[in-house]
């Protein structure tokens, strides 16, 4: 029982890919070819919903985003949960692929990173989570700073233009006239 019923996202809708889909608001992805951006909206893996294909707007994310700090999307315990890092079998907090936070994208303030429910999770100076995803045509990155509560929202519906370079810029910039790092 989600606390956003799908009827007060009206500007998020999932495509199945099964039957065209076709919205007056749809926004189309796009890549560069030899310096060109062409349209790149299709996959035979259109339809693969959570991993792609969930298109929504800024306005319906704020929804979302405050959903999350309401903690009214799932049960008050899994909702406890959801900002926490993974934990192995024996308790420790589960490592990222061996990155540490300094060569994804904050300042070396963390005292660990680790991958959460569906979020890179930093606790240390201050508690920060972050997520990204692209798929065929787009890329978009998420991160939050829990105790502040500033969202830092980047949609693109070009594959190639937030590529993680781009976005660890536009992070330090962030970091050292917003966030004071």
């Amino acid at each position: 029982n989600f606390g956003i019923q799908p009827n007060s996202l009206n500007e998020t809708q999932v495509f199945e890919g099964i039957l065209d889909f076709h919205s007056p608001q749809r926004v189309m992805g796009y890549s560069k070819n030899k310096n060109k951006f062409v349209e790149d909206d299709y996959t035979f893996l259109n339809g693969i919903i959570g991993a792609g294909g969930l298109y929504t707007s800024l306005n319906d994310y704020s929804k979302w985003l405050d959903a999350l700090d309401n903690k009214t999307l799932l049960s008050p315990r899994s909702m406890d949960f959801i900002y926490e890092p993974a934990r192995l079998k024996d308790g420790s907090i589960a490592p990222v692929g061996g990155m540490t936070l300094k060569e994804f994208l904050l300042p070396d303030t963390s005292t660990y990173y680790s991958y959460g429910y569906g979020w890179g999770v930093n606790k240390g100076k201050e508690s920060t989570v972050s997520h990204s995803g692209s798929w065929v045509g787009f890329r978009n990155y998420v991160f939050r700073n829990l105790d502040t509560g500033v969202d830092i929202v980047m949609f693109s519906n070009s594959g190639g233009a937030l590529d993680k370079n781009w976005f660890r810029e536009v992070m330090k910039r962030i970091n050292k006239t917003i966030l004071n790092y």
